[in-house]
Protein backbone atom coordinates (compact mmCIF):
# COMPACT_ATOMS: atom_id res chain seq x y z
CA UNK A 1 0.00 0.00 0.00
CA UNK A 2 1.30 3.39 -0.83
CA UNK A 3 3.12 5.27 2.07
CA UNK A 4 3.87 8.44 -0.50
CA UNK A 5 0.28 10.00 -0.01
CA UNK A 6 0.05 10.17 -3.75
CA UNK A 7 2.94 13.20 -3.53
CA UNK A 8 4.28 12.62 -7.03
CA UNK A 9 8.04 13.44 -7.96
CA UNK A 10 9.23 15.41 -11.01
CA UNK A 11 6.09 13.96 -12.99
CA UNK A 12 5.18 15.83 -16.45
CA UNK A 13 1.22 15.97 -15.95
CA UNK A 14 -0.58 16.67 -19.93
CA UNK A 15 -4.09 16.46 -20.35
CA UNK A 16 -6.08 14.04 -22.92
CA UNK A 17 -9.53 13.93 -24.46
CA UNK A 18 -11.15 10.34 -23.63
CA UNK A 19 -11.79 7.76 -26.35
CA UNK A 20 -15.73 7.67 -26.13
CA UNK A 21 -17.37 5.23 -24.32
CA UNK A 22 -13.52 4.58 -22.19
CA UNK A 23 -13.92 4.16 -18.91
CA UNK A 24 -10.76 5.71 -17.36
CA UNK A 25 -10.07 4.84 -13.29
CA UNK A 26 -7.51 6.64 -11.69
CA UNK A 27 -3.71 4.72 -11.27
CA UNK A 28 -4.48 2.73 -14.44
CA UNK A 29 -2.15 3.09 -17.58
CA UNK A 30 -3.72 4.76 -20.63
CA UNK A 31 -2.06 4.92 -23.91
CA UNK A 32 -3.16 7.03 -27.22
CA UNK A 33 -5.45 5.70 -29.65
CA UNK A 34 -5.24 6.11 -33.08
CA UNK A 35 -7.11 9.67 -33.04
CA UNK A 36 -4.67 10.73 -30.42
CA UNK A 37 -6.92 10.16 -27.51
CA UNK A 38 -6.96 8.71 -24.16
CA UNK A 39 -8.02 4.64 -24.17
CA UNK A 40 -7.71 2.24 -20.98
CA UNK A 41 -4.44 0.28 -21.33
CA UNK A 42 -3.87 -3.43 -21.78
CA UNK A 43 -1.10 -6.23 -21.29
CA UNK A 44 0.31 -5.09 -24.92
CA UNK A 45 -0.39 -1.30 -24.92
CA UNK A 46 2.34 1.39 -25.39
CA UNK A 47 1.51 3.17 -22.30
CA UNK A 48 2.30 6.89 -22.10
CA UNK A 49 1.33 7.63 -18.22
CA UNK A 50 -0.91 6.92 -15.34
CA UNK A 51 -4.52 8.48 -15.46
CA UNK A 52 -4.85 11.21 -12.45
CA UNK A 53 -8.25 10.72 -12.15
CA UNK A 54 -11.46 8.57 -13.24
CA UNK A 55 -12.98 9.92 -16.34
CA UNK A 56 -15.58 8.01 -19.11
CA UNK A 57 -15.19 9.07 -22.67
CA UNK A 58 -18.34 10.46 -24.14
CA UNK A 59 -19.63 10.48 -27.57
CA UNK A 60 -18.93 14.20 -28.44
CA UNK A 61 -15.39 13.95 -27.41
CA UNK A 62 -15.16 16.47 -24.90
CA UNK A 63 -14.37 14.61 -21.77
CA UNK A 64 -10.84 15.00 -21.01
CA UNK A 65 -8.01 13.61 -18.09
CA UNK A 66 -5.28 15.01 -16.56
CA UNK A 67 -2.24 11.69 -17.25
CA UNK A 68 1.12 11.31 -15.03
CA UNK A 69 3.55 11.09 -17.95
CA UNK A 70 5.97 8.50 -17.68
CA UNK A 71 8.59 10.44 -18.02
CA UNK A 72 10.98 9.25 -15.37
CA UNK A 73 9.27 10.75 -12.22
CA UNK A 74 7.37 8.75 -8.94
CA UNK A 75 3.18 8.57 -9.22
CA UNK A 76 0.64 6.26 -6.98
CA UNK A 77 -0.40 3.75 -9.54
CA UNK A 78 -3.20 0.68 -8.72
CA UNK A 79 -2.05 -2.12 -8.73
CA UNK A 80 -3.83 -5.52 -10.99
CA UNK A 81 -2.70 -8.30 -9.39
CA UNK A 82 0.87 -8.62 -7.31
CA UNK A 83 3.49 -5.86 -7.56
CA UNK A 84 6.80 -6.96 -5.82
CA UNK A 85 9.16 -3.94 -4.56
CA UNK A 86 11.98 -3.81 -7.24
CA UNK A 87 10.28 -5.56 -10.10
CA UNK A 88 9.28 -3.98 -13.70
CA UNK A 89 5.71 -3.23 -14.34
CA UNK A 90 2.83 -3.68 -17.30
CA UNK A 91 -0.01 -2.88 -17.71
CA UNK A 92 -2.60 -5.48 -16.51
CA UNK A 93 -6.65 -5.83 -16.51
CA UNK A 94 -7.20 -3.03 -14.23
CA UNK A 95 -3.77 -1.78 -13.25
CA UNK A 96 -0.60 -2.70 -12.88
CA UNK A 97 1.42 -5.75 -12.43
CA UNK A 98 4.52 -7.61 -12.40
CA UNK A 99 6.48 -8.72 -15.91
CA UNK A 100 9.77 -11.18 -15.60
CA UNK A 101 11.66 -10.10 -18.50
CA UNK A 102 14.32 -11.75 -20.86
CA UNK A 103 14.46 -15.57 -21.70
CA UNK A 104 12.43 -14.81 -24.83
CA UNK A 105 11.48 -12.66 -28.58
CA UNK A 106 7.99 -10.89 -27.35
CA UNK A 107 8.51 -7.70 -26.54
CA UNK A 108 6.50 -6.49 -23.49
CA UNK A 109 5.59 -2.78 -23.11
CA UNK A 110 6.70 -1.25 -19.95
CA UNK A 111 5.36 1.69 -17.26
CA UNK A 112 8.32 1.48 -14.35
CA UNK A 113 9.54 -0.05 -11.30
CA UNK A 114 7.92 -0.81 -8.39
CA UNK A 115 9.27 1.21 -5.19
CA UNK A 116 6.76 -0.51 -2.70
CA UNK A 117 4.70 -4.28 -2.69
CA UNK A 118 1.17 -4.31 -3.18
CA UNK A 119 -1.71 -6.97 -4.21
CA UNK A 120 -4.65 -6.51 -6.61
CA UNK A 121 -6.42 -2.90 -5.48
CA UNK A 122 -3.63 -1.67 -3.61
CA UNK A 123 -2.08 1.61 -4.58
CA UNK A 124 1.90 1.58 -5.08
CA UNK A 125 4.54 3.48 -5.80
CA UNK A 126 5.85 3.63 -9.29
CA UNK A 127 8.92 5.18 -10.59
CA UNK A 128 7.53 6.16 -14.14
CA UNK A 129 9.17 5.39 -17.45
CA UNK A 130 8.02 3.75 -20.58
CA UNK A 131 10.44 0.88 -22.49
CA UNK A 132 10.07 -1.94 -24.31
CA UNK A 133 11.37 -5.47 -23.18
CA UNK A 134 11.75 -8.81 -24.51
CA UNK A 135 9.91 -11.43 -22.23
CA UNK A 136 9.47 -15.23 -23.05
Amino acid sequence: MSTSGSKPGKVTFAGYNVKASAVIVAGVGVYLSAADEVDVATANSKVIGVATESVTGNTAGTSRVEVALADGGTYRCKASGTVTRGEYLIAGTDGFENQTLGGGTTVKYLIGQALESGVDGDFVEVRLGAFAAGAA
